[in-house]
């Protein structure tokens, strides 16, 4: 996948090498000063100075410039990467993100995407420097000492053919750095996500101990990274450039004792081989960050590879406006049908034909078997996933043709554990809208929620803590709750919305519930009898299909 138009790699590159250019054109300019002062040629001198500080000004002017483009491939790589990432994370949807590691994920957002932006804006325009200046400078050599550039010329090959050696090795332990380093990173997450987990097994000290051994494993894969780019940084600034400036001044001075080239061009000579070798340094340099880069790449193209489940056309970079998200306006309700949907995850079909009808403003409790396919059902509905065969429409639109911002007005989702992020209860309850204070007010009090309220510091404001551990989960349930009657969607979803909280807490959130059903079409996938009492009826899902249908 392109990430970044070539284009701009090649302008950043190309006022690299011009700036070599200016470089190589200043040390010719001290060259002919030099050969003027040793004429006596005072005046000519004196203009050959003013030449040389106007080709300092312009070295800073292009240098400037060179620095500017390169800063804006680095981030623009970054910005649209990262939104590259986020849209297929929506397009995934959450059945799609859940069968990927969060630590990996997370990993190739940050760590991966700065990877990135070293290798488009560091070391691709640089290793175009690092090819084209060299012989760009070697044919410059050779218009003032032919012999000595067709020598230094047939020099410059051996520094991509030494880099080429090295090469197949800084492969494999880039692909092995990239890879402990995310494993490490998913590894953390998860110890933390399950902290309380392995604080009741006793088992922290066991992983905390995994979590060191994995580290280590990764500074031993970072220092062998490191080893190869020393290893290049030696070849080629040590060895190679040594060797070529060593030989350019062996020729330069051959050449003037023989009397071919003036002092001041021997000179130059000398000083322009510096410029000559000078790009390919900074490729071995950079050598490293190229490595990582193009295994980051490798990494994030294989995660945007991965086939969404919905055909929805995001753009994270220009999402809807808010004003067309506010509830209140007009939205299309009525009744939900599916009509001869087909399912399967991979080769394991779910749901095979599957016909249904809700009348609008009717309330439906779907049971079966755990795996019969209920939440495959409620996902078709919310279009995390497409069916692959037949349709599902709410009134008379095709959900397939309908926008997120549409499916976001039209249904509201309860879910079995309601997601209560780190940020205020407003924050929690508005999700981004502009609701005022009696909407929310009012909210609170259907859901429940305004006697707890109240006893918060900062009410509204109170920051509820990382993941919500501050709340209860009957009381993230009744968030759950009052963001559905801030949303006043025509259609009602709730999964197992009253699983997991004991009896008192579960007739609180059952009276929230029952108004919140009222003149509304509701589908809620439910285990319990309690919850029953909210539904007219009661279908059987079995085998892909539904078996029985009878009143609540």
């Amino acid at each position: 996948m392109k990430f970044i138009e070539p284009g701009k790699i090649v302008l950043a590159a190309g006022l690299g090498v011009i700036l070599v250019g200016l470089n190589v054109a200043q040390f010719r300019l001290m060259g002919v000063a030099f050969d003027s002062i040793l004429d006596s040629a005072a005046i000519g001198a004196a203009w050959v100075a003013i030449a040389v500080g106007a080709v300092i000004l312009v070295r800073a002017a292009v240098a400037g410039a060179a620095r500017i483009s390169v800063s804006k491939i680095a981030t623009e790589t970054r910005s649209r990467v990262r939104n590259d990432l986020l849209a297929h994370m929506e397009r995934m949807g959450p059945v799609g993100m859940s069968d990927q590691r969060t630590g990996e994920v997370a990993y190739l957002a940050g760590e991966g995407v700065d990877a990135l932006e070293l290798l488009y804006g560091l070391y691709l325009p640089q290793f175009i420097v690092g090819l084209a200046a060299p012989v760009a400078v070697s044919a410059y050599i050779m218009s003032v000492d032919l012999v000595t550039g067709v020598v230094l010329l047939a020099v410059v090959p051996l520094i991509p053919v030494l880099i080429m050696l090295v090469q197949r090795r800084f492969r494999t332990a880039s692909k092995e750095y990239f890879s402990t380093a995310s494993e490490l990173s998913e590894s953390f997450l998860e110890g933390l996500q399950g902290l309380a987990t392995l604080r009741v097994f006793d088992r922290a000290r066991n992983y905390g101990e995994a979590l060191a051994a994995r580290a280590s494993r990764l500074r031993r894969k970072t220092m062998s990274l490191l080893k190869l780019n020393q290893l290049v940084i030696l070849v080629v600034d040590l060895s190679f450039s040594l060797a070529v400036t060593s030989l350019a001044a062996i020729l330069a001075f051959s050449r003037l004792q023989a009397g071919h080239i003036t002092a001041g061009t021997a000179l130059f000579v000398v000083l322009a081989s510096i410029e000559l070798v000078r790009p390919m340094n900074l490729l071995g340099a950079f050598f490293f960050a190229g490595a990582i880069g193009r295994r980051a790449k490798k990494r994030i193209n294989a995660f945007l590879s991965i086939p969404p489940h919905v055909s929805l056309q995001v753009s994270v970079a220009q999402p809807a406006s808010v004003s067309n998200m506010v509830p209140g306006e007009a939205v299309s309700g009525g009744d939900i049908r599916f009509s001869g949907v087909s399912f399967s995850y991979g080769e394991t079909p779910v749901l095979d034909g599957l016909d249904l009808f809700i009348p609008e403003a009717s309330r439906v409790a779907l049971v079966g078997e755990s795996g019969s396919g209920k939440s495959t059902l409620l996902s078709l509905l919310l279009r995390f996933i497409e069916p692959h065969t037949g349709t599902v429409c709410i009134g008379d639109r095709n959900v397939r043709d309908m926008s997120r911002e549409e499916i976001s007005r039209t249904v509201t989702y309860v879910p079995q554990r309601v997601h209560v992020f780190t940020e205020s209860l407003r924050e929690n309850l508005c999700m981004g809208l502009p609701f005022d204070e009696k909407r929310l007010s009012d909210a609170l009090a259907s859901a429940r929620l305004s006697d707890w309220v109240r006893t918060l510091p900062d009410g509204l404001d109170t920051i509820l803590g990382e993941r919500g551990g501050t709340v209860s989960g009957g009381q993230a349930q009744r968030i759950g709750i009052a963001r559905a009657f801030l949303r006043d969607a025509p259609v009602l979803v709730l999964d197992e919305p009253t699983a997991q909280l004991d009896p008192e807490t579960e007739r609180e959130v059952l009276e929230a519930l029952r108004l919140l059903a009222t003149n509304r079409t509701v589908l809620m996938v439910t285990h319990r009898a309690t919850t029953f009492a909210l539904a007219d009826d009661v279908l059987v899902l079995d085998a892909g299909a539904i078996q029985e249908r009878t009143p609540a």
